[in-house]
């Protein structure tokens, strides 16, 4: 039976060091009024049939399918943006469309393009079942196209491979199954150990592609896509990691865009960098977020929470018994591990059926650790399933996967090499959070080996050189990516950007008043007045039964 991996969420980790950016003239800024068209053209995408795999939602009929033939590879020449120049001689990438026409052609504004986040997210798994034309408001569905797409790499697009088939590739999950939360140098070495093999193995399958993962590569994909659908500026919602790719975008392409919502927001300058800042913090916002959820849980009660009565303090107790160090033998390593994988599960749901199911296996553990007889005998009791989000299953299922990796690791900074250095990540994080921190830190160790390197440069700022208005969007409990991390990058992008909090708990989680604070800046670029939130959030996971489109992480 092979151990049950603990796949992290679909974050981006990453630091790096300054660069030095030549100097470039900024354009104008061009009208902001939306595009009228005395009528839609076709886009320039090879036309493909819609794919629905047996078992699978299928993508709803009034949807379209295609694909766009990039460049594998894009050079820079003095700089960044329109001096970037693509090089044929390396080949293609073919990147797998799906878009929705708008609903009224004669009002059409444009194309609205999203990225669902990852790295490693697929945006055509999001057209099914109509979850992305859900996700925006009647008005907006009516005056843009839809369009959104598999990134290189990814799903139906031409794939990254880092083993020759999924058996090959889950022996890899298996070795680093018991390190993925290393609670002592000793099992970081063994994490490192494993990241190296997988590492190995990426080097042996991927082929060129796995040095044109990288964001600023997506970037200039993403403004192929732009082009194909005859758009003089873009108009963008990107959900996590979709935020990165945005937010580059808007800096690198300052005179491209013209209306872009950004939700669930990456805090950029720490990711492009500081790793040991940006780990440090992601963990103590989790660890945030995490007692958000467990004060919801006592509020909501045993019925619905079975951690419930006093449920901060029951899983502090666990991660201390099991966490603390490497002792306690193969049994508490596997407690550890059931922990760490039910309570980032906990406080990254925004459903009643996850949270319950996650807090339902904490309590579990709990009785089983500290039994009321008081007795010290520690017997592993059986858990449900952790939850998870599902993901649909293409020929080879981890390319999402070894995206995530690639993509990270293309974007750091040259990570450290040395056993040492990375002991010096995993303890800043560990002091933030015991349990986040080790979680965080064991998965970006991959990025000692895996060291690949894009031709094009990577964009470590500025972030406030957009000519047009970015609204941001962040949940006020966010486990993914923080309400403090939306702060900042506010702050970076400054005064053309503007921040809407929703209170409440998720990841790019809409509601009824994001998407209207949405639809008006799509439809007229303006941003809302300061001070704007929205209180329609998810109040109480523990009690929300309602069908949400949201991501599991980043």
């Amino acid at each position: 039976m092979r151990a049950r991996k603990l796949t992290p969420r679909r974050a981006v980790l990453g630091a790096s060091m300054a660069v030095a950016l030549a100097a470039t003239a900024v354009p104008a800024a061009a009208d902001a009024s939306p595009v009228a068209e005395s009528g839609p053209k076709p886009p320039a995408i090879q036309p493909r049939a819609c794919a629905n795999p047996e078992g699978e939602t299928p993508i709803p009929a009034d949807w379209r399918c295609g694909y766009l033939e990039v460049p594998l590879e894009y050079r820079a020449k003095g700089g960044y943006g329109d001096s970037a120049a693509s090089d044929r001689t390396a080949g293609t990438v073919r990147l797998a469309i799906a878009y929705r026409p708008a609903g009224d052609p004669a009002a059409r504004v444009g194309a609205l393009f999203l990225n669902p986040g990852g790295p490693g997210g697929s945006g055509i798994d999001l057209a099914r079942g109509g979850a992305w034309a859900e996700e925006v408001s009647p008005e907006v569905r009516e005056r843009f196209d839809l369009v959104t797409w598999d990134p290189r790499g990814v799903g139906e697009s031409t794939q990254l491979r880092c083993a020759a088939d999924d058996e090959a590739r889950e022996d890899l999950d298996e070795l680093a199954a018991p390190y993925q939360a290393p609670r002592s140098t000793a099992e970081l070495r063994g994490n490192l150990g494993a990241a190296d093999q997988l590492a190995k193995s990426c080097h042996t399958h991927a082929g060129p592609l796995l040095s044109h993962v990288s964001t600023m590569e997506n970037v200039h994909d993403l403004d192929r896509l732009r082009g194909a659908f005859h758009d003089p500026r873009l108009n963008y919602f990107g959900i996590s990691y979709g935020t990165t790719i945005g937010a580059v975008y808007a800096n690198v392409f300052p005179h491209k865009v013209r209306a872009m919502a950004l939700h669930g927001v990456v805090d950029n300058p720490a990711r492009f960098n500081d790793l040991q800042r940006y780990v440090a913090t992601d963990a103590e916002e989790s660890d945030r977020t995490m007692e958000a959820v467990l004060a919801a849980c006592d509020r909501a009660g045993s019925a619905v929470c079975a951690l419930a009565g006093g449920a901060e303090a029951k899983y502090r107790r666990l991660v201390e018994k099991f966490g603390s160090d490497d002792s306690g033998g193969a049994e508490a390593r596997e407690a550890w591990l059931a922990t760490v994988g039910n309570a980032r599960a906990l406080s990254g749901s925004f459903t009643a059926s996850a949270a319950s199911q996650a807090a339902a296996n904490l309590q579990k553990l709990y009785a089983a650790a500290f039994p009321a007889d008081g007795t010290t005998t520690f017997s592993m009791p059986r858990l449900a399933p952790t939850p998870r989000p599902g993901f649909l299953k293409p020929a080879y299922t981890h390319s999402g996967d070894d995206v995530l990796n690639a993509t990270n690791c293309t974007d750091l900074p040259p990570a450290p090499r040395s056993d040492a250095g990375w002991t010096g990540v995993w303890g800043r994080a560990r002091t933030a959070s015991t349990l986040d921190g080790a979680m965080l830190t064991g998965a970006y160790t991959v990025c000692r080996s895996l060291r690949d390197r894009s031709p094009l440069p990577r964009w470590t700022g500025p972030w406030d050189r957009t000519r047009a208005k970015v609204l941001l969007l962040n949940e006020t409990h966010d486990q993914a990516t923080s309400l403090a991390w939306a702060e900042r990058m506010r702050e970076a992008m400054g005064s053309r950007a503007a921040l809407v909090p929703i209170d409440g708990f998720g990841h790019g989680v809409g509601t009824a008043c994001s998407r209207k604070v949405m639809e008006e800046h799509l439809l007229t670029t303006r941003l809302p007045a300061s001070g704007t939130r929205c209180a329609d959030g998810i109040r109480n996971p523990f009690l929300n039964t309602a069908k949400t489109f949201g991501l599991f992480g980043k």
